[in-house]
């Protein structure tokens, strides 16, 4: 798994497109863009802005066979950009609407309710191109996210809206933290908690 640069956008954005444009139950890329119209280039709006966000607030990693990404939130690079805020306001009027502004507060609401640490990763979206799915991507990514910050005396936060994904979490050492349906879907949220002997 490498980090990724500027340079990788077109490719991050094309496996985040493989992965969720055709899921249609339950997720969040549904909760921002609800319904059919100009779905495709709505969700492509939103996957470049998180591809900006995470380049500026945290990491991208992109799997070693090219067909993975996660984009990581770190809690320590939260800044603010005027231009990272023009390209929401941009996203919002492309791809979100104004109108699910309140939804989207209320899911960011959810989500820091259960990001108690002050220091911590946050990995906002992970993703393997369709045309490697059941292959272990994700697992594999999983992994070597873990190693990344093995050293770090951090937590890492995510959530999934599925059981098979809930199973993979826990696995690797993941706590649900808690869970909900406010969104309209079950999220589960996880945690956990690396060299927490050193966590002040």
């Amino acid at each position: 798994m490498r980090r990724a640069t500027k340079i990788d956008k077109a490719l991050v954005v094309d496996i985040l497109m493989s992965a969720f444009i055709d899921i249609k139950e339950g997720n969040s890329l549904n909760y921002f863009i609800k319904g059919e119209h100009n779905r495709e280039k709505r969700a492509e709006h939103l996957f470049n802005y998180l591809f900006d966000k995470s380049i500026i607030t945290g990491e991208i990693y992109i799997a070693s066979n090219e067909k993975g990404c996660i984009l990581v939130d770190r809690s320590s690079k939260k800044q603010y950009s005027l231009g990272l805020f023009l390209k929401k306001l941009r996203t919002v009027y492309l791809s979100i609407g104004f109108l699910n502004i309140p939804r989207i507060l209320q899911r960011q609401k959810l989500i820091d309710r259960f990001h108690t640490d002050k220091n911590h990763v946050y990995p906002s979206a992970m993703a393997a191109h369709s045309s490697v799915n059941g292959k272990g991507t994700c697992v594999r990514m999983i992994m070597e996210l873990l190693k990344t910050y093995n050293d770090e005396p951090i937590t890492i936060y995510t959530e999934t809206s599925t059981q098979e994904n809930l199973n993979i979490y826990k696995r690797f050492g993941f706590e649900v933290k808690g869970e909900s349906d406010e969104l309209g879907f079950k999220i589960y949220f996880l945690a956990l908690k690396l060299n927490k002997n050193e966590q002040s």
